[in-house]
C-alpha cells in the first residue's frame, strides 16, 4: 500500500509515464504531424462496460462490487492535444452490512492530454471531478440512500484509445477517485468501451 491506495495503481501510473517518455522519443519525427490527424472526427460518443471496481478505505468494508457496471460519455477532441468530457456511470454494489442493493450513479466531466504512441494508439491522462450519488435504484426517479451521503468525487485517469477508423475508437479507461467529504465512497474503476465519432 502506499499513498495513492495501492501498489498495482503505482505500477500501472509508472507504465504509462514510461509510455509517455517514449512517446516524446518520437517528438522530432511526429513536428509536422497532428496528435490526432484532422481527417479523424472530433466528437465521441463512448458506451462502456465497467468490469472491475476496487474499493478502497472504508469503502471496502462497507460496499462490494457483485455485477459489471455501465456507462456513457460524449467526449470531444480541442483542437488535437486535449479531449473534454462529461459522462453518466452506474455502479451497482451491495452493502455489506445487510446485503442491500446500492447504485452509485456517477456524473462526471474529464479533461485529457493526448500523447500519440504510434498512429493509431494514443494514450490520454488527465483529471475529473464527479458528482456521485449512492442511490437506492438505479431506475427514475432516483432516490439517495440513506446511509450515504452524495459527494463531489475527485480523480485521476488515463485511457487507451484505438483507432479503429475515422469514426471509430476502442477505449481502456483507468481511474482513482474518491470522495471529498468522507472517505465512505473511494475506489480505483477500470472500464472498457467504443465510441462510434460524429
Amino acid at each position: 500500500m502506499n499513498r495513492f491506495g495501492h501498489s498495482i495503481l503505482s505500477t500501472v501510473l509508472c507504465l504509462f509515464a514510461i509510455a509517455v517518455a517514449a512517446s516524446s522519443a518520437r517528438a522530432q519525427e511526429l513536428d509536422t504531424e497532428e496528435t490526432i490527424p484532422n481527417r479523424y472526427v472530433k466528437d465521441y460518443v463512448f458506451l462502456s462496460a465497467i468490469p472491475l471496481e476496487v474499493q478502497y478505505g472504508e469503502t471496502k468494508d462497507l460496499l462490494e462490487t457483485k455485477t459489471i457496471g455501465f456507462g456513457v460519455k460524449y467526449a470531444h477532441r480541442l483542437e488535437s492535444e486535449w479531449v473534454v468530457g462529461l459522462g453518466f456511470k452506474r455502479k451497482p454494489m451491495i452493502a455489506k452490512d445487510n446485503d442491500r442493493p446500492i447504485s452509485l450513479l456517477n456524473f462526471s466531466t474529464q479533461t485529457q492530454k493526448i500523447f500519440r504512441l504510434y498512429h493509431p494508439l494514443y494514450l490520454l491522462l488527465g483529471t475529473e471531478i464527479s458528482f456521485v450519488m449512492p442511490a437506492q435504484k438505479s431506475s427514475p426517479p432516483f432516490v439517495k440512500d440513506p446511509d450515504f451521503a452524495t459527494e463531489v468525487a475527485a480523480g485521476i485517469n488515463a485511457s487507451l484509445w484505438w483507432l479503429t477508423s475515422r469514426k471509430g475508437a476502442v477505449e481502456l479507461h483507468l481511474s482513482r477517485w474518491k470522495g471529498t467529504k468522507t472517505n465512505k465512497l473511494q475506489g480505483l474503476e477500470v472500464s472498457v468501451g467504443y465510441g462510434i465519432g460524429f
